[in-house]
Formats: C-alpha cells, structure tokens, sequence
C-alpha cells in the first residue's frame, strides 16, 4: 500500500501565497500501516509512519492542514521496500514479515525491490503540487532514510530554485538490495548544499555488519546544517518497529524537536492523531497507543534478528565521523540519554563505545567536553544548568 496523493483542491489560495510545506515520508524495509497488528509480538508502526500521522497524514490520504504560519502542509508517505510488487501491495507480505522478520529481516527485500518505483512516486507527486517558495521535508528510516537522501540529491540537481527546508532520517542502511552508499547522494555523500537542515539519529548498538549505517560527510562548513547524534538501542530501537518503543521515542522526540527549529510556524504537528487518520479503507486500523510518544532512557533494548547465530556476521559498530571518504578527527556526538542509561541499566557496557572519545549532546544546542570510553562516561557529572532545566521539565531534544 502506497499512501499517495492527498487531496489538493484547496491547497492554493487566490490571495498572496504564502509558501506550503510538502511533508514526503519513506519508510524502512518491510515496514507498513499493518505493521500496528503485531503488538502482540512486540512489533508496531516505524517512526516514520508516527511522524506521518503527526503531521497531518493518516493511512488513507488526508486533505491539507494549515501551518501556524498560514500556509497549509501535505503530508505523503511511502511505505517499505519489499511491502509491494508491480505497483501494489504484496499480499500477505505484510503478515509473513510479522511471523519471521526478527529471523529474516532483509532477507526478502531484493526479491520485491522497489526502491526506483517509490522514488518515482515520490516525484510525481511533488510535481503535482509544487510550486516555487514551498517548504520541502523529507524523513526516512534505514533503506528508506537512503531514499529520501536519494531524492533530496535527484530533485535538487534538476532544479536549481529549490532547496530542501528539512532532512532527518533515522539509521541510513543503503549498501544493500542494489542501493549503494555512493548512490544515494553527491560526490562523498556530503548532503547538497540546497539542504538547509540534515539530522541524522544513529543506533549505538547494531551490530550486524550488513547494517554499517551511511553516514553523511561531514565538513567543517557543513557543521551549522548538519547533525548526526547517536543513540542507545539497535536499528529498530532508533527507527521505530517495536511495541515496546521506549527508547525509539527517545529519537523521535529529538528528530521532532529538530525539525520544528527548521520549520517553525511553517510546521503543523499534533500531539494526538484523529481517529479517523488511523483507519484505513483496506481494514488497516492503528490504535492511538501505537502512535503516543513515551520517551525512556530505561526501556528494553532489543536484540535483533540472528543473535547468537552465524546469520549475520556482526561486529561493533564504528561510533564516528566522516569527512571525505574517511573517518575525521571530529569526536561523534551522543545523545545524553546514553549517559543515563549507563549510569541506571547496570548491564548496559557498549562495545562500540570502548576506549571511545565523543562528546555529548546536551540539548539547547550544547555539547559537552570530550569524554573517553565508558569509564569516562560514568565519571562525567552533567552542568548545573543542565539539571535545573531538566528538574523544571524544559525542553532537553
């Protein structure tokens, strides 16, 4: 199922246009609406398919909502690679995936790749209605995070007036099914210049080398636009996919936080979704609990498929940054709900982060001193600002 084409009819006003968002969502590999059926497995909806929701989109398409700042937001999703064949949905895929996706992941996806067929989706609907001064965001996770950097590169090079307002994708795995790191933006994989915000969120602890992520390249002139922050948690524990979402939500909130800096009043989010946006016309029905957002440092950490077995070779993940082709002497930059989570889960110990030198984020744009491994971790004490603002409940994504 493709959620595609949003009723248009009073996008444009005949008075003095103000400029509209255009929200395009790409999901993870598998991932889809039907996804919300198996909560009972510990399985649920991807952030990306939350923020979808939040943005004024629902399983079927949804009219325009108007922005704060007056113009009106459109929101377009995609749902997973290997969640439809020839144009349609995959029958049964969705249920199939349910049954084994924690064996078999990826394991299905080339058979159905379809990276090309949503990427030319995706600009179809942007010419259907684009017009010159609106606000473009793009949000993908994993194989989906690589086509929206895919498609910010394609729609930029071919129009020298645009620029992209928004970029944030969770855990960018592009060097499978055909869809190599080189292929999913400009030279080095430096994110073109016309985007004037990037956002990526990390996974600490995914340890399956068939999952290195794609990092940007990172230059020091990009360094004001561009942000790639860590978390704790494997792939789905930053994307999003588990019912037991405590520590995806953790990057959620930070992507949210992130992307209404870069929008302002030209961004309309929700905190609750319409019941009517989470039922769809083929019986898919998401439940408001799957969308709510409940943030913790604290919550399970998944394992992910082929744990303790050979299917996936696995090694720890390089925690780093990249500049040319090549890790850079600029320290990486976690998430301070890290730091919480080894100082209160008393087995939390990441390898990736041994004799590691990071820095942390500390929200409010401020980064810590450079701290070294695990050890240093724990010796670190957080600012005095930093407890105040977070004793009175202010905003720390």
């Amino acid at each position: 199922m493709s959620l595609r084409k949003p009723a248009t009819e009073s996008l444009f006003s005949p008075m003095a246009r103000v400029g509209n968002t255009l929200v395009f969502s790409f999901d993870g590999t598998g991932k889809e609406p039907a996804d919300a059926e198996g909560f009972r497995q510990d399985e649920s909806i991807s952030n990306i398919l939350k923020l979808h929701l939040l943005l004024g989109g629902g399983i079927d398409p949804q009219p325009p909502r108007e922005t704060p700042g007056g113009g009106r937001q459109t929101a377009f999703y995609y749902n997973g690679i290997g969640t439809r064949q020839d144009g349609t949905t995959v029958p049964l895929l969705g249920r199939l995936y349910s049954a084994g996706r924690r064996v078999v992941n990826l394991a299905l996806a080339p058979t159905f790749s379809d990276a090309q067929q949503i990427l030319d989706e995706a600009a179809a609907d942007l010419a259907a209605v684009y017009e010159p001064g609106d606000r473009l965001v793009l949000l993908g996770f994993s194989r989906g995070a690589a086509l929206a950097r895919k498609f910010a590169t394609q729609l930029l090079e071919s129009d020298s007036e645009r620029d992209v307002a928004f970029l944030g994708v969770f855990d960018t795995v592009a060097a499978m099914g055909g869809l190599r790191g080189g292929e999913v933006e400009m030279e080095a994989g430096r994110p073109h210049e016309r985007v004037l915000s990037a956002v990526h969120v990390l996974a600490i602890d995914e340890d399956r080398t068939a999952f290195a992520p794609t990092l940007f390249q990172v230059g020091p002139e990009d360094r004001d636009r561009v942000s790639e922050v860590w978390f704790a948690g494997a792939h789905s524990d930053v994307g999003g996919g588990y019912w037991i979402d405590g520590l995806s939500d953790l990057a959620l909130e930070f992507m949210i936080a992130a992307c209404r800096r870069a929008l302002g009043d030209d961004l309309a989010l929700s905190s609750e979704v319409p019941a009517d946006r989470l039922r769809g016309d083929g019986g898919v029905e998401i439940a408001a609990d799957d969308v709510a957002l409940e943030p913790r440092f604290d919550a399970a950490l998944h394992a992910d498929p082929g744990s303790g077995t050979t299917l996936f070779p696995r090694d720890p993940r390089q925690v780093e940054v990249r500049a040319n082709g090549d890790a850079d002497v600029g320290l990486p930059v976690l998430h301070y709900s890290v730091k919480l989570r080894v100082d209160r889960v008393a087995d939390y110990r990441p390898p990736a982060l041994r004799d590691l030198r990071f820095r942390l984020w500390l929200g409010a744009g401020r980064l810590s001193p450079p701290i070294r491994g695990i050890g240093g971790l724990r010796r670190y004490r957080f600012p005095w600002w930093w407890r105040l603002r977070r004793r009175v409940g202010a905003g720390m994504a």
